[in-house]
């Protein structure tokens, strides 16, 4: 397993807790499966000769470092979302909040092993 961060917004942080306590599920759970999910809905968006895009800049008191822990493979695959999708993961996470975040996406949460 290994430990890593991602920058997120109070604004999503809050939206993710809320959702977490809500559903009884722990907050790297729900990060790690909306990454996948992106993953899975965004095969063929792979993007060549940009550069990497980062979430819009804020103030840092609007800032929350979150920790994640996943797999070594799942780390490995998400380095790679910044060579092919040339977005950050935090990036990703926060677009994805917004695009997968409901009821549906506990539904998955047995087909994934998120630690």
């Amino acid at each position: 397993m290994i430990n890593t961060t991602i920058n997120m917004s109070k604004k999503k942080y809050k939206i993710i807790k809320d959702y977490c306590k809500m559903f009884d599920v722990s907050i790297n759970k729900v990060l790690v499966l909306l990454l996948k999910k992106y993953i899975e809905n965004n095969k063929n968006k792979i993007t060549i000769f940009n550069p990497v895009k980062y979430q819009v800049k804020m103030c840092g008191d609007d800032w929350k470092c979150q920790h994640l822990r996943v797999t070594k493979l799942f780390y490995e695959q998400s380095q790679d979302l910044r060579k092919f999708y040339k977005l950050s993961v935090s990036f990703i996470v926060s677009k994805a909040i917004d695009m997968y975040l409901n009821e549906d996406l506990l539904k998955i949460v047995d087909n994934y092993q998120t630690y």
